[in-house]
């Protein structure tokens, strides 16, 4: 296998994840990775919190799950961005994201809240979250 290649076995979530795209300022003790070897031990000095994904990770779908993620977390955390909803909505730009596919994933993976937000999103609809 070239060096350049990576398989994607995990994505940052919660609170660090939505510090890393963007959403908050505020910074937790411990990254938070969800990843498809959750139930590895991982030394304490670390600051790593490790979680089971949804469905396991791939190359192709990590974007997604952590978009997904990232849409259920805004209901529940203080958010500092301006306009969270256009964050996500230039993310699924950025990434080339396939709204067929996010909101396919939304619908069969997280909960209703998640799938009517983030197909208000992909529509435009900027007021979702507040």
């Amino acid at each position: 296998m070239p060096a350049h290649i990576f398989i994607i076995i995990g994505y940052e979530t919660r609170l660090s994840g939505l510090n890393r795209l963007g959403f908050v300022t505020q910074m937790p003790a411990k990254r938070c990775i969800a990843t498809n070897v959750y139930d590895k031990r991982i030394q304490n000095h670390w600051n790593i919190t490790l979680r089971k994904p949804p469905i396991p990770i791939t190359t192709n779908n990590h974007r997604y799950l952590q978009l997904l993620d990232a849409v259920q977390q805004l209901h529940t955390v203080p958010v500092d961005a301006a306009s969270p909803t256009r964050l996500v909505y230039d993310l699924i730009q950025t990434w080339e994201l396939d709204t067929n596919t996010l909101i396919r994933m939304a619908r069969q993976h997280y909960d209703y809240r998640v799938l009517c937000t983030t197909i208000d999103i992909v529509l435009g609809d900027w007021n979702t979250v507040k």
